[in-house]
């Protein structure tokens, strides 16, 4: 049995690693950027022959958008998922969990109740510089911190499990939000 408490920061990484894995929200992203980059480029060269002034303002708020909104899409998406986990979930920052690690199951157990996942339903293993993240077939993950007592040797069990079973394990200790 090894205990562990979660904070707030561990679900905000775990719901960012995601997204950052996320196909879908890469593309909106994307498309938002461009579009966005491309309306008042566009505009500005519309403009161009009618009001220079307003189309060089279009023009240069287009190369911001373009410089700059990666970096407020990725302030906002960090904002948006730390209101939702500040709302969800609460009532389960610092609360002590106990895990239990068998060949067949990984038990967590929290004065909330116990939850069993069956080895064979786990989709794959990502570990990450602050937390090692579970995720099952079935959608939910299980979030490790790094900085739990004992967590080589939960580590080790859970890579034997992963090894036993062909379950991917992708190590990324250099990864963080963009």
């Amino acid at each position: 049995m090894y205990t562990y408490t979660l904070e707030k920061e561990d679900f905000v990484r775990s719901l960012l690693y995601a997204a950052s894995q996320s196909k879908q929200i890469f593309r909106s992203r994307v498309r938002s950027w461009m579009l966005f980059s491309a309306g008042f480029l566009g505009l500005g060269f519309v403009l161009l022959g009618v009001d220079r002034f307003l189309a060089e303002y279009f023009i240069i708020i287009g190369f911001i958008c373009l410089v700059f909104y990666p970096f407020y899409t990725r302030w906002r998406y960090k904002r948006l998922y730390t209101k939702r986990v500040e709302r969800n979930f609460k009532n389960r920052f610092g609360v002590n969990i106990d895990l239990f690690i068998d060949p067949e199951h990984l038990r967590t157990k929290d004065p909330s109740g116990e939850t069993s996942i069956n080895t064979k339903d786990i989709l794959q293993v990502d570990e990450i510089s602050k937390n090692l993240l579970i995720r099952t077939k079935t959608g939910p993950t299980l979030i490790l911190p790094v900085k739990m007592a004992g967590y080589q040797a939960v580590r080790s069990a859970i890579q034997e499990i992963a090894n036993q079973q062909n379950i991917p394990w992708l190590d990324k200790p250099h990864w963080r939000w963009k």
